[in-house]
């Protein structure tokens, strides 16, 4: 898993917690929510909600022409 400790203040990325950043790490592996919920030991509801306040946190609505789920691995790789 890619290291989480530090991050660009403009990204959003430090408004995470320790478990939505390792959520969104595996997000950015290209993981699917039940491949992440087993690596994490997580229901697939857990993991769904994770995700929702990952977007809230990266400030991410839902729009038709975005993906959000790619938007915030990008945002995570580039910090």
């Amino acid at each position: 898993m890619a290291d989480a400790t530090t991050f660009d203040s403009d990204s959003g990325i430090e408004r995470l917690t320790r478990r939505q950043r390792e959520v969104l790490a595996l997000i950015a592996q290209g993981r699917t929510n039940a491949a992440i919920a087993r690596e994490l030991v997580l229901t697939e509801k857990s993991v769904v909600n994770h995700i929702s306040r990952i977007f809230d946190a990266l400030n991410l609505p839902m729009v038709p022409d975005d993906h959000r789920r790619v938007i915030a691995a990008i945002r995570y790789l580039a910090r």
